[in-house]
């Protein structure tokens, strides 16, 4: 095979599953021979550094493009000649603005583009329109990957060409993680030796429904007299989430904040749970399962793949308030079935989602393209 040189570009709003992503396939083609740069598009007027700090720290080749207003053609010409001088065969785009000073970029340097759909989050009117115009110019891609069959249909429809798609499901990294000073960590952030622990994880943004979580914990407080809700994430929403939660007077909801320790974090959770209205497959969950820990989730997009219901955790239809609630109450009434779906859930990621498999498949489609 011969060496592929490719540009992974994002601009990014923050340190999350898409990020996790790129930065694990980045790492993965350099292991295999391969050259692979991280391009951050970094916005003046939104400034965000996470990706690039992450990446740096991590060893990984990454180069910032400055972008000062919506459409900066000085940063076009930045991405195009980092392009020609590295000869770049692809640009592998992630997002929308990515996707469309990639694919100028790629037509005036004659480069293949790909892009990787990992979904959309509908956060604003803006965000909206600019996702909607994106998948106006996603047919004029060289190829697609969405991380689900349901991305895979809802592009379908939009007249994406079902040949110019394939589904690369994600992956990530199974390390041991370190649970040696878990003591310490819950203290650290409020949470009792004896406290049971419920815990979402994620951007604090419309799509992922944070409100219906603190419903949830809202119902559970009542019924355990030590109990603690860890919302793991930043977010636009966290004031409102954070006035929301102090009206329900829930002392006992605890927002944590971005962390870098999250795997950590998760250890000293019991249940971890999902309520997003939409989701890919979201690196988040595949994390607390290779963790062993057992799952409540909304049945929604991606996620139907990878929990199985009764058996690596629950899956509940969206608005259903009453089943949420009941499933993680037996779950938190029952610590041998958690060790069980634990246990489950761990062997079911490493069977099918680990990060070699997703270099390798991300691999055949580089070649693919460039033959």
């Amino acid at each position: 095979m011969k060496k592929i040189n490719i540009l992974h570009l994002r601009k990014s709003a923050g340190f999350f599953g898409a990020e996790k992503v790129i930065m694990s396939l980045s790492r993965g083609l350099i292991e295999q021979g391969h050259n692979s740069w991280i391009g951050c598009i970094y916005d003046r007027r939104s400034p965000e550094m996470s990706l690039s700090l992450q990446a740096n720290e991590a060893g990984l080749p990454t180069i910032t493009f400055i972008c000062r207003s919506v459409f900066d053609p000085l940063t076009l010409w930045r991405i195009y000649q980092f392009v020609k001088n590295q000869r770049i065969d692809i640009i592998h785009t992630h997002g929308f603005k990515a996707d469309i000073y990639g694919w100028i970029v790629a037509k005036l340097a004659k480069k293949e583009i790909i892009a990787t759909k990992h979904g959309w989050t509908h956060s604003s009117s803006r965000i909206r329109f600019w996702e909607n115009a994106d998948v106006l110019l996603l047919p004029w891609f060289d190829k697609i990957i969405v991380v689900s069959e349901q991305l895979k249909n809802d592009l379908s429809k939009n007249n994406v060409a079902m040949k110019k798609m394939a589904v690369i499901q994600n992956g990530i990294e199974i390390e041991q993680s370190e649970n040696s000073r878990l003591d310490m960590l819950k203290k650290s952030i409020g949470i009792s030796k004896n406290d049971l622990v419920v815990g979402i994880i994620g951007r604090l943004s419309i799509e992922k429904n944070h409100r219906f979580f603190i419903d949830v914990a809202n119902r559970l407080t009542s019924i355990f007299p030590s109990i603690k809700f860890l919302i793991v994430g930043n977010g636009s929403l966290r004031e409102e989430l954070e006035k929301y939660a102090k009206s329900l007077k829930l002392s006992n909801v605890i927002f944590t904040g971005y962390r870098s320790d999250v795997k950590q974090i998760m250890c000293a959770m019991d249940v971890v749970v999902s309520t997003s209205l939409r989701e890919g497959v979201p690196i988040a969950l595949l994390e607390a399962m290779s963790v062993k820990k057992t799952i409540v989730a909304t049945a929604v997009g991606g996620v139907q793949k990878i929990i199985i219901h009764g058996k690596t955790g629950f899956l509940v239809p969206l608005n259903r308030l009453e089943e949420f609630t009941q499933y993680v109450k037996k779950l938190l009434d029952d610590k041998n079935l958690r060790k069980s779906f634990g246990e489950n859930a761990f062997q079911f990621l490493e069977k099918n989602y680990s990060y070699q498999s997703m270099v390798s498949e991300y691999l055949s489609i580089y070649c693919e393209v460039t033959a």
